[in-house]
């Protein structure tokens, strides 16, 4: 029920149109850097495209999807941990992970957390439980190319985990690090080569000189309180579990080396101000399990009465940290399921089914069938089955004004004039934005620079002369074409000049 919850009512993030998009092109045997642009490595749209063609390229499929990547995430760690531990806290660490908002709104949303949370736990458990050698560590390495494909902030969790498989001494220490480096280079050989061959410029900017340029020019970071409500039993529990070592003559060097990967892990991607919290999800179960395993191995901690004293004090601060951080920021919160996200999550969306459906309904009736979807909310082109021209593909993220032409349509970026030519085509029946006018092309892409004010008005004033705002709630706006509009001049036109 709280999957069901999440994949429904979760708010619409803005990534997920393009996530949709690039899937779908995937499906159509597009390949992405050489076809169209993509911010991220292009394993999960592999992973996510055969599923999604058979059951459609929607929002809410695409969450179902990566739900199920994370469901067996969840199972892998929970199994491990009954195992390892005692199974009733397998069973209470899938109690808690349900009865956790914020994972559980991050890791439904249509991107890659799902699917890394699922390779993250892979990993984890070939360090675990395979015999050290040089099999591992070709595992371990095979596993980091996978992590790393799927999304780059991995790499430093793969990277110590591969370290510490190295460093056991058997057989030989160069051994390991060749049978590791073997696995890393296979994979990437298969996972990554063939794209960096066919278009090297265009992977290196969408996947490297993007964030590159663009994270730091941005102005937000997260503050500590947004930190601590992302997971506060899971803080708690890693703070006892590393208390726990130090009581410990000798913990286990396996369990330790998960819970330093995962610290450091999340240390890349929170610390020092972070831009976003959601970056951190996928590396939360493997923090939760190894520091349980931690606290298993005293013994003492473990018996009956302080485990279950533990679980009441574990849950008691999942559920009042949020609420007591954020009852002076967010009041119009309280009393609601929202009161438990952390501050920048938007709150839960109970009507997101019948707005989607609203604004579906409208883009499938007044847009062509087969002329290009115009418009950054790119996931009403997913779910009308409408084309999207390669420029518009990143959606929010598809406009420049940082680069010349050329080098935009190298990198399947659009120009304002490429914008305006769309706006003004008579062909096109519908535009798609979003309410937060930011994302409707006015920012420039990698500078996230906006658009100055005069532009941004005259812009909006030429599509309002030509467009009828025909639907906005929620996360949707819906533009109509009005009927017999020069575009040009913003007259009325015969049906007969209209057709030539």
């Amino acid at each position: 029920s709280s999957a069901w919850w999440h994949i429904h009512h979760g708010a619409l993030n803005p990534d997920e149109g393009f996530y949709a998009i690039a899937t779908r092109a995937v499906a159509q045997g597009e390949v992405p850097y050489r076809d169209f642009g993509f911010t991220q490595p292009p394993l999960l749209l592999y992973a996510n495209s055969m599923p999604l063609r058979a059951i459609g390229f929607g929002l809410f499929q695409q969450r179902f999807i990566n739900g199920i990547w994370a469901m067996a995430a969840l199972v892998l760690a929970a199994v491990w941990l009954a195992r390892h531990t005692r199974p009733a806290w397998g069973v209470a660490f899938v109690g808690f992970a349900a009865m956790s908002s914020p994972w559980m709104y991050f890791i439904h949303l249509g991107k890659t957390y799902g699917f890394t949370c699922l390779l993250v736990m892979l990993g984890a458990w070939a360090f675990l439980e395979m015999a050290e050698g040089r099999r591992r560590n070709l595992v371990l390495g095979l596993f980091a190319a996978l992590g790393i494909a799927s999304r780059l902030p991995a790499a430093p969790y793969f990277g110590l985990l591969a370290v510490l498989a190295c460093w056991s001494g058997r057989p030989s220490l160069f051994g390991n690090i060749g049978a590791c480096a073997a696995g890393l280079a296979l994979g990437l050989g298969v996972l990554a080569l063939p794209f960096w061959l066919v278009a090297p410029d265009a992977v290196r900017f969408w996947v490297f000189d993007f964030h590159h340029v663009s994270v730091p020019l941005k102005t937000w970071h997260l503050r500590w309180q947004e930190i601590a409500t992302l997971a506060p039993a899971a803080w708690l529990l890693g703070l006892t579990g590393f208390a726990a070592t130090l009581r410990q003559r000798r913990p286990s060097d396996r369990t330790l080396g998960v819970f330093a990967a995962a610290c450091v892990a999340l240390a890349v991607n929170l610390l020092p101000g972070g831009v976003y919290e959601e970056y951190a999800v996928p590396f939360l179960l493997p923090l939760v399990v190894a520091a349980a395993a931690l606290l298993h191995e005293p013994g003492k901690l473990f018996r009956p009465a302080y485990g279950y004293g533990l679980i009441v004090v574990l849950a008691a601060t999942q559920l009042l940290t949020a609420p007591l951080l954020f009852r002076d920021v967010l009041p119009q919160r309280k009393g609601t399921l929202s009161m438990w996200l952390p501050y920048n999550a938007p709150a839960y969306n109970r009507d997101l089914p019948r707005q989607l459906a609203a604004a579906r309904k409208i883009v499938a009736e007044a847009a062509p069938e087969n002329d290009s979807f115009v418009g950054s909310n790119l996931i009403l082109a997913a779910e009308t089955g409408r084309p999207v021209a390669a420029e518009l593909r990143m959606g929010p993220f598809a406009f420049t004004k940082d680069m010349p032409f050329e080098r935009a349509a190298h990198l399947h970026l659009a120009t304002a004039t490429q914008l305006d030519r769309w706006f003004d085509d008579p062909r096109t029946g519908t535009l798609a934005f979003f309410p937060n006018s930011l994302l409707n092309y006015n920012w420039s892409m990698p500078s996230f620079g906006l658009l100055p004010d005069e532009i941004r008005a005259a812009r909006y004033a030429r599509v309002l002369q030509q467009y009828d705002v025909r639907f906005a709630e929620g996360d949707f706006v819906v533009l109509v074409r009005k009927p017999g509009i020069n575009p040009c001049s913003g007259s009325t036109i015969s049906a007969e000049k209209q057709t030539e």
